[in-house]
């Protein structure tokens, strides 16, 4: 598995999007940068349709 780190800026949209949550628990943007600096990049291969 390739090792990426994401961005400063990746990790700022995140907690923006997050903002509310993190403080309920919190977490400031500096524990989540920590805590997950790890990217996991998942790309679907196919899909998969029951309706049809």
């Amino acid at each position: 598995m390739e090792q990426q780190h994401p961005d400063t800026a990746t990790l700022q949209e995140y907690a923006n999007k997050y903002a509310d949550q993190m403080k309920a628990m919190g977490w400031t943007f500096e524990n989540m940068s920590k805590d997950y600096s790890q990217l996991i990049s998942v790309t679907p291969t196919r899909f998969n349709s029951w309706g049809d």
